[in-house]
């Protein structure tokens, strides 16, 4: 499962535009996730920013207060 950060649009030369997923939208998404399956393994990807990259491990620690 997977709870998308940000989206970019892109092409073959480069990327264009970078849209940044709300936080209070990927909480919902890592909670659906969690919730359905459980958690076994957290990888990240695209990030907007750093302070989104903690924000990020932060919902995940919220939401599997197990791995934390």
């Amino acid at each position: 499962m997977t709870a998308t950060t940000g989206l970019t649009a892109q092409n073959t030369q480069g990327v264009v535009g970078i849209h940044q997923t709300p936080p209070e939208f990927v909480k919902k998404q890592i909670d659906a996730c969690a919730e359905d399956i459980g958690v076994d393994i957290v990888k990240t990807g695209i990030e907007h920013s750093y302070s989104t990259e903690l924000r990020s491990l932060d919902l995940i620690c919220m939401s599997t207060l197990s791995m934390c």
